[in-house]
C-alpha cells in the first residue's frame, strides 16, 4: 500500500514509513516489548517475537503453561536441611515480594503509564526508566512543543494582524 500511495518516496522511506505505522498500532504492552527487541529489528522478526510473547501471556492466563523441564541432580547431594532451608528462604521472598505488590500496585501503573507517555513523546528506548526520569523526560518535552505551538501561533497572529492592515 505504502508503494502505490507514496511511489516516489524512496524505498528506505516507504520501509520507515510502514514501520512507524506498524509500531503505532500496536498495543502499548507491545509497544514496548518492540522496544526491548530492538526498533532495528526487521518486522517479520518482531511479529514471530511478538507472536510468542502473546502465546505465553495466553497460556499464563489461561493456566496452560508447558512443564518446565526437569534437571538432573549432580552426583554431589543436597541434605536435606540445606534443602529445608532453601525452601524457607524463597517462601520469605516470596512473601516480601507479595507484601511490597500489595502496597505498591498504584505506583508501578502509574510508572507504566508515564513511561508510554514517555515513548509516545520520542524518548530514545535506551533511556532511564525510573520516576525521575521519566518525570523530566515529559515534562522537558511538552514544555519544548508548548514553546513551539507558542512560537507558531505568534506568527500566525503578526500574519493576520498584516492581513487585517492592508
Amino acid at each position: 500500500m505504502v508503494k502505490l500511495a507514496f511511489p516516489l518516496l524512496p524505498a528506505i522511506n516507504q520501509d520507515e514509513l510502514v514501520k512507524q505505522q506498524f509500531f503505532q498500532g500496536l498495543k502499548p504492552d507491545n509497544q514496548i516489548e518492540v522496544r526491548r527487541i530492538g526498533l532495528e529489528t526487521p518486522i517479520p522478526g518482531l511479529i514471530k517475537k511478538l507472536e510468542e510473547i502473546e502465546r505465553y501471556s495466553a497460556q499464563q492466563i489461561l493456566g496452560t503453561i508447558p512443564q518446565q523441564p526437569s534437571y538432573q541432580a549432580s552426583s554431589e547431594s543436597i541434605s536435606s536441611a540445606e534443602i529445608e532451608k532453601l525452601n524457607n528462604k524463597i517462601a520469605s521472598l516470596q512473601a516480601q515480594l507479595a507484601q511490597l505488590a500489595q502496597v505498591h500496585p498504584q505506583n508501578n501503573e502509574a510508572l507504566e503509564k508515564m513511561f508510554i507517555c514517555a515513548v509516545c513523546l520520542g524518548m530514545p528506548p535506551d533511556a532511564p526508566r525510573d520516576l525521575t526520569s521519566l518525570d523530566n523526560y515529559i515534562n522537558d518535552e511538552l514544555i519544548r512543543r508548548l514553546g513551539i505551538a507558542n512560537a507558531n501561533y505568534a506568527k500566525l497572529f503578526k500574519q493576520m494582524v498584516n492581513v487585517v492592515k492592508r
